[in-house]
């Protein structure tokens, strides 16, 4: 895969996606400041959380956009549903019916 969540490079630099080098940098060095490694592995192991969670970022921005857009795309489809819903009556439902008294 060349971009997305498995890419082997962390910065999408797709104009259309493009990531800011600056703010993942100002990322990294905030949680290096939070968890305060000491030795490689610890280090390591900050990285690795820093690596994990800015993707996650992307993962989530993509499912955001995603979502977006097929809504954007059904919305006609989505106003016709709620036009005909409203033009029904109740008794037409039937569960509407059943909890009637």
């Amino acid at each position: 895969m060349k971009n997305g969540f498995f890419s082997k490079w962390l910065l999408i630099q797709h104009r259309d996606g493009k990531e800011s080098k600056e703010e993942y940098e100002g990322f990294y060095a905030d949680a290096r400041e939070y968890y305060a490694p000491l030795g490689w592995l610890e280090e390591l192991w900050m990285e690795k959380i820093v690596v994990g969670s800015w993707r996650l970022r992307r993962l989530i921005r993509c499912e955001s956009g995603q979502i977006a857009r097929a809504l954007a795309g059904n919305s006609h489809k989505l106003q016709k549903l709620k036009a005909s819903d409203l033009a029904e009556p109740e008794s037409a439902h039937p569960a509407t019916r059943r909890w009637k008294a």
